[in-house]
């Protein structure tokens, strides 16, 4: 099978870089599956989850706020987030606690700027896709 490069990537540090079979996640043009040699493509999502094939395992990785690009001439895909971080060191409880935290932050929109309310909006929308999706403890 045809393998083309991966770069996952978040404001904090290099995730994950390797040779991939083929990578999933969701988009705010809708869901996409890339394989090598996918045409060029740049998008962006709020919240998605990404699921990696390689020849050997299964990956899977939350992603907030961020942006994908494929360049067909390297044949390279490059994920780059505000936060990604694996499905198994998900921490359920800590979560609920940010969007608790959230939440309250919202309360007082009037001592917010509109960039940070939109901002608190979105963090808020992709936490609770992330807690819906979180198998329980």
């Amino acid at each position: 099978m045809n393998k083309f490069r991966l770069v996952l990537q978040s404001t904090e540090q290099n995730l994950y870089e390797s040779e991939v079979n083929s990578v999933s996640l969701g988009s705010k043009g809708g869901d996409l599956q890339i394989f090598a040699r996918h045409a060029d493509l740049s998008t962006s999502f709020d919240f998605t989850t990404i699921k990696i094939e390689t020849e050997n395992e299964t990956l899977k990785f939350y992603a907030r706020g961020g942006i994908v690009n494929f360049d067909n001439k390297e044949n390279k895909l490059l994920v780059l987030g505000l936060s990604i971080t694996p499905v198994s060191e998900v921490d359920l409880k800590g979560a609920k606690s940010y969007l608790e935290y959230v939440n309250s932050l919202l309360e007082n929109k009037e001592s917010l700027s509109n960039f940070k309310i939109i901002q608190l909006e979105n963090e808020k929308i992709a936490l609770e896709k992330q807690i819906q999706k979180t198998p329980s403890e």
